[in-house]
Order: structure tokens, then C-alpha cells, then sequence
């Protein structure tokens, strides 16, 4: 709808140009409230959202314009062992991540490490701490 608003600067004719405006303006008046969001907004939110399963919630996804957030960098701040092979990290944007398979972890739980979680198979995610091996983990 806005690139309908945009489009129509390219008219030359006043009056085609002043038609033009016209109706996309009856187009968002008639869509209701209308919000514009920059996308720098948008990544923001894709970033903040990353891992969770909101796309059918998302108003960020599916705009057809940025492609899906495929993976994001950040510094693991702190690690916990729940216990059976099982570990809680956050990261440094206050996201926590649980691993949820049987790969053995290499790294110290009282470092911070560089830690990268990407997109994998069937909705799931992979972290990769440092050079270790990666493993799969669920946002929490």
C-alpha cells in the first residue's frame, strides 16, 4: 500500500499524479489503522524473536521484502549444567538457550565464549560455541 503512495510521485501530470494519490489514500484509509515500521525495526524484532515459534504471530515474517533471520552471532555470558547432559545459556542479548541432545560440551560454564545458533532441519536450531562441535539447542 505505501509503495502505491511513493509510486504515484513518478507521474509527471498534476492531475494523473493527484488521482493517483487519491486513491491509495482511499486504500489505507479503507485497510484502517496503519502503522509503518522501519527496517531497522524489522531486524531488530527478527533478532529479538529469533528462536521462538512466532511466525504465525510475527508481523515482522513474511513481508516479502527481508528474507527469514537464518542465524545470529552473540557471546555466551553464562552456562549452567542442569544435569544429564542437559545445559542453560544465555547469551549476551538475554536470550536463554537450552541444549536439548546427547552431543558432550567441551567448553568451561565460567567463560564467555563467541557463540553462533543458525537455523537447522525441521524447525530446530544448532549453537556453536567457539570451535567446539555444535549441538542442538531449543530457546527458552
Amino acid at each position: 500500500m505505501v509503495g502505491a503512495v511513493t509510486q504515484c510521485t513518478t507521474i509527471a501530470a498534476d492531475a494523473d499524479r493527484l488521482a493517483c494519490f487519491d486513491a491509495a489514500a482511499a486504500r489505507l484509509s479503507a485497510a484502517g489503522e496503519v502503522a509503518i515500521v522501519s527496517r531497522q525495526d524489522v531486524q531488530q524484532n527478527q533478532r529479538r524473536l529469533f528462536g521462538f515459534n512466532v511466525t504465525g504471530l510475527n508481523p515482522f515474517s513474511g513481508s516479502g521484502e527481508s528474507e527469514e533471520l537464518q542465524s545470529i552471532s552473540a557471546t555466551m555470558t553464562s552456562a549452567r549444567n542442569l544435569g544429564r547432559g542437559e545445559w542453560s545459556i544465555t547469551l549476551d542479548d538475554g536470550s536463554v538457550w537450552r541444549k536439548t541432545d546427547g552431543v558432550d560440551v567441551l567448553f568451561s560454564a565460567n567463560r564467555q565464549y563467541p557463540v553462533t545458533v543458525r537455523r537447522a532441519a525441521l524447525g530446530s536450531y544448532m549453537m556453536k560455541v567457539a570451535n567446539d562441535p555444535p549441538f542442538r539447542v531449543r530457546r527458552e
